[in-house]
């Protein structure tokens, strides 16, 4: 090879280089930035969560073991059970977590002789969006054993305020809880 071509050879890779370098400059010259909205962005909407309540009373005295007519009063020493009725409207997308069921204090508690259970149920009973269901709290009013006569014939009325909260949690619905 002829001195003038490799001079040329040279000159020309030096060239290709120098044009790469110039061209990477000019190429970080010309960053851009975009942004993008993605618009539906918010907060679930839950509605209210409603609940019925039923005394049962004692449990096991009717025929098959059900509630019977007669097990609406307590003796010393006996507990009733209480049913709620739980109902999640259409409205709501989410299913509702019963986080606490606590007994409001009773007009007459027979000088401090009936005591009434607060249930904590947590995920363990989650009740779907659209849907009903009938929970029984299992020994919802106990009578103390040690009561006397100055509790015979008194009437109550327990009442429980129950705190629903908003998930997504898996939905579960036990037929009874206990305290």
């Amino acid at each position: 090879m002829s001195r003038n071509k490799k001079r040329l050879a040279i000159i020309g890779a030096g060239v290709a280089v120098t044009a790469l370098a110039v061209g990477g400059v000019a190429f970080a010259a010309f960053n851009q930035t975009a942004s993008a909205s993605a618009a539906g962005a918010g907060t679930e909407n839950f509605a209210p969560l409603t609940v019925t309540g039923t005394w049962l009373g004692r449990p096991g005295t009717a025929s098959g073991g059900g509630y019977g007519a007669d097990a609406k009063l307590l003796l010393p020493g006996e507990s009733g059970d209480v049913s709620l009725f739980l109902k999640n409207p259409n409205s709501n997308t989410v299913q509702g977590e019963v986080v606490s069921i606590t007994p409001d204090a009773l007009t007459d508690d027979c000088f401090g002789n009936i005591q009434v259970a607060t249930y904590t149920p947590g995920p363990a009973l989650v009740l779907d969006h659209g849907s009903n269901f009938t929970v029984t709290l299992k020994n919802a009013v106990t009578l103390k054993p040690t009561a006397t006569e100055v509790c015979q014939g008194r009437r109550f009325t327990p009442t429980y305020t129950v705190v629903f909260q908003a998930t997504r949690d898996a939905v579960q619905t036990p037929s009874s809880l206990l305290p």
